[in-house]
Order: C-alpha cells, then sequence, then structure tokens
C-alpha cells in the first residue's frame, strides 16, 4: 500500500512539473511610447474655436528626432498675407515666440516676417529627441478659418551647414474664429 501511495505522490509531482510555466500578461503601460515612432513636428493644440478679440496660445512640439541638429530654421504660415487677414501675431519681435526645452536654457531666437530660426550656443552639445520648440500666441481679428502651419523646414550642424535629415511628419493647426 505504500508503494503505490509513494508512487501516487510521484506521478502527482511529475504531472505538476511538467506543466509549462504561463508567462505572466503583459500588461502595457499607456504612459509608454511605443519603440520607433515616427519624427513629427506638430502644434498642440491642433485645433481650436475661438472668438474675434480672443489670442490663443500654439506650442510647436518635435518628437522623436534621431539626428542630432545644432540649429533649425523654418516658416511660420497662417492667414496674414492681406490686411484682411483674421489672424496675428501678437507682437513683432523676440516676444512672439515663448521658448520651450528642446534648446536647453538660453537657444538663440531670430524671427523675421514669418521666419524662425532656433539654434544652440557654439559649444552645447548637439539635439534630438522630442520637447517643446516654443509657444506662439496669435490674437483674433475677424470671424473665419485658418490653418497654421510650417514650410521652408531646414535643419543645420555646429558649422551651420545645412544637413539632412528624415522628413518628419508635419501637422497643422486648424483654427475657427467664430462670431
Amino acid at each position: 500500500m505504500r508503494f503505490y501511495i509513494f508512487l501516487g505522490l510521484i506521478l502527482i509531482v511529475c504531472m505538476v512539473c511538467s506543466k509549462k510555466p504561463t508567462e505572466p500578461e503583459k500588461i502595457e503601460d499607456p504612459e509608454s511610447e511605443p519603440e520607433n515612432k515616427p519624427f513629427a513636428i506638430f502644434f498642440s493644440p491642433d485645433s481650436a474655436v475661438i472668438s474675434p478679440g480672443d489670442s490663443i496660445n500654439l506650442s510647436l512640439e518635435i518628437a522623436n528626432l534621431q539626428d542630432s541638429i545644432f540649429a533649425m530654421s523654418f516658416k511660420l504660415d497662417y492667414d496674414a498675407v492681406d490686411e484682411y487677414h483674421i489672424l496675428t501675431i501678437i507682437t513683432y519681435g523676440s516676444s512672439d515666440f515663448d521658448q520651450g526645452d528642446f534648446f536647453g536654457n538660453e537657444p538663440l531666437i531670430f524671427l523675421e516676417k514669418g521666419y524662425v530660426f532656433l539654434s544652440l550656443i557654439q559649444g552645447q552639445p548637439l539635439v534630438s529627441g522630442s520637447g517643446t520648440l516654443g509657444e506662439f500666441t496669435f490674437h483674433a481679428r475677424s470671424p473665419g478659418l485658418t490653418l497654421v502651419s510650417l514650410s521652408e523646414l531646414c535643419f543645420y550642424n555646429a558649422s551651420g551647414d545645412e544637413i539632412s535629415v528624415e522628413t518628419p511628419d508635419l501637422s497643422s493647426s486648424f483654427i475657427t474664429i467664430e462670431p
């Protein structure tokens, strides 16, 4: 009888040990970013509804830049082509653009007639990755629809030479100005 009890215990142990271990269930953290996300430059918010006389802040973001850069330039396009424009940048000069964190604490910022140039200071390490390039504040003048976007995008190395980087996904911001 002891033999059968002993044999039964060995059989039970063998059955338990022969089961394949189950892998723990993988739970993805919604805060974690999947790898290999595309390089993108975009405005936040991507759309807004405001009234004449209101102001709106548009943050310009960069995400997943793999190449290291020293500077970048672009043209800011929005409805400001004639005297009837519905959206204007509030001020003109260095206060048009509040710096973000992407180019560090004290980037060089140049603005001229819709063209923006952002640069590190010589001696600073090149930048890549994700961050905020800055924030533009616009003033709504009259009802209508407008698109705020970027064009003529260029990237530069520390010598000031234009460099080729992966083409980013560019996203605009659609602004509706309702009476």
